[in-house]
């Protein structure tokens, strides 16, 4: 096991309903760290204390700024910053050759999970995230998926990465796609695992599950000011697209109808791009290319 990768927990409004602590076994407990606002310190210690470190954190006003106080805690670290509404799950292939993932992840699985993490920022794969078992996949994202965009649960070699690519205050919103994007036009591939799959609940309409985390600071007009302005930043990689859905209820009465963000990256594209800054740049073979990839 390594000893140095810290699972790192960011919550707000949600004492009492922290499910992602069901799949952190006890014997973790050095290496987890919850950070909340200093003005609930008391509540979430009183339920939390013995299964982390609790992180007090003051002048956040968002879960952008939120993001920033754990990299800055956390620099020369590889962590795992997880969102609290989540699970984390042991996937598997079954008769059909579709991807599914288990009910749970074991204990045993846990720790191989940690381990893999650290093999693939061996291979140069600095940065990644989880597919989410949403429905049924094909096999072809197994076990690991390379520069496809995915949120609330990322790893982050921060005994690597330049930390000014990883600056997440100025993003109330969108946050994890700014730094994703940011890290991915500079070059650092980013794995996708779905050896492990996460699974998010949904949250029933006024419980403290649903009006915790990003609730009473996301709207209709700061995702599309966002999204407009992700879209300057990032051209090749950004899209944002009309589609048919149900609307979108915010906690300030605000709704959104029918926009919906993409963030993608076509092979073809990037390799284009990254050539122009390093002629030696390979598709998912970004820093340690003499090493082959974990399976």
């Amino acid at each position: 096991m390594t000893n140095y990768l810290n699972i790192c927990i960011p919550s707000y409004k949600r004492a009492g309903v922290v499910t992602i602590f069901n799949c952190i076994p006890k014997s973790f407990r050095e290496n987890v760290f919850l950070y909340v606002r200093k003005e609930e310190y008391e509540e979430y210690s009183a339920l939390y204390s013995d299964r982390c470190t609790i992180v007090p954190i003051e002048g956040v006003t968002n879960i952008g700024e939120t993001r920033q106080k754990i990299v800055e805690h956390q620099k020369g670290n590889l962590i795992l910053m997880i969102d609290d509404d989540l699970s984390l799950h042991d996937a598997y292939v079954n008769e059909s050759g579709m991807l599914r993932a288990r009910p749970s992840i074991s204990e045993d699985s846990f720790y191989k999970l940690m381990e893999y993490i650290d093999e693939l920022c061996g291979v140069g794969f600095l940065h990644g995230g989880f597919l989410f078992a949403a429905f049924p996949r094909t096999p072809v994202e197994y076990p690991y998926r390379v520069n496809s965009a995915s949120a609330c649960a990322v790893y982050l070699d921060l005994r690597s990465l330049p930390l000014e690519l990883v600056d997440y205050r100025d993003w109330p919103v969108s946050e994890d796609a700014f730094v994703w994007l940011n890290l991915i036009s500079h070059g650092y591939d980013f794995a996708k695992i779905s050896k492990w799959m996460l699974k998010q609940p949904k949250a029933k309409p006024n419980t403290k599950l649903a009006q915790g985390g990003c609730w009473d600071t996301r709207n209709a007009e700061n995702i599309a000011t966002t999204q407009q302005r992700l879209l300057t930043l990032f051209p090749d990689y950004f899209r944002v697209m009309p589609m048919q859905r149900d609307p979108i209820h915010y906690g300030d009465g605000s709704v959104e109808h029918t926009k919906q963000q993409r963030v993608s990256v076509s092979k073809r594209k990037h390799v284009e791009r990254m050539k122009k800054i390093n002629p030696n740049y390979t598709w998912g073979v970004v820093h340690r290319p003499e090493y082959p990839p974990p399976k």
